[in-house]
């Protein structure tokens, strides 16, 4: 009995093997559906990407096009800007040159500056009906605007024309047709024409009593002819002074220097 009692195996703990489960069909399924809906979000992220790239590069391609629009130079609708071309004056319309005073010397200098010309209301600048006047037709005088001028102070001379006949006449008031001169007794103190640089035609028609007038202020120089440098400044005392235009003189007005 003991015999066959010792003849049975006997089982050890240690050799039990632990049985394994394996997942069910519903757990597979669940991690199927997570896995594609995994694959559709990278795939919506991936589209969503390409979409906003696309985007972009169309709102740059927009935004370059406008800046050259409204870059200056740059084309409109195909065509070039152009800038309208000045108009070419016809041999007509030639405008009139205008005397003008220019800016005064400073002590030392030899130019002699323009005189200043003005009209009266019934003078004109078209002479192309009127014949030109003769000299007995005007009457040039000279005027100063004071008697005597103190110490620092320029006298200012006034040239005058005027129609003196019964019809209108066309006449050269230009600067290069005008002299002022300062005399003391017989001798030559002054001349405009000594150092005037350059000079200018402007013909005026007057109706018969109209008039033309121009102002010199002179700087208390003394001149000579050629502008030959003069190193003498003309002292107090009385003086007299004469305005010519073209052929036609005055008298002469006096005036003292103090």
């Amino acid at each position: 009995m003991a015999g066959q009692g010792g003849d049975r195996p006997q089982r050890g703990h240690g050799q039990s093997q632990p049985r394994v489960r394996r997942p069910s069909s519903k757990v597979y399924r669940r991690r199927r559906l997570l896995l594609a809906g995994l694959v559709v979000l990278i795939v919506a992220f991936l589209v969503g990407a390409v979409i906003v790239l696309g985007i972009n590069l169309l709102a740059g391609g927009g935004s370059s096009s406008t800046d050259a629009a409204a870059t200056p130079g740059a084309s409109t609708n195909g065509a070039e800007p152009t800038t309208p071309a000045a108009p070419t004056p016809s041999a007509s319309s030639t405008p009139t040159p205008t005397p003008s005073s220019t800016a005064t010397p400073s002590a030392g200098s030899t130019r002699t500056p323009s005189p200043s010309a003005s009209s009266t209301a019934s003078a004109t600048s078209s002479a192309a009906s009127a014949p030109t006047c003769s000299v007995n037709a005007l009457t040039v005088t000279g005027s100063t605007d004071a008697q005597s001028y103190p110490a620092g102070k320029n006298p200012l001379l006034t040239l005058k024309v005027t129609n003196s006949s019964k019809a209108a006449c066309s006449v050269n008031v230009g600067t290069n047709q005008m002299e002022f001169q300062i005399f003391s007794g017989n001798e030559r103190v002054f001349s405009s024409r000594d150092c005037q640089e350059g000079g200018e035609d402007l013909v005026r028609t007057l109706a018969p009593g109209a008039s033309e007038t121009a102002n010199f202020r002179w700087l208390r120089n003394r001149t000579a002819p050629g502008c030959s440098p003069v190193s003498d400044v003309p002292p107090p005392g009385s003086y007299s002074y004469q305005v010519s235009l073209g052929q036609s003189t005055s008298n002469k007005t006096t005036f003292g220097l103090e």
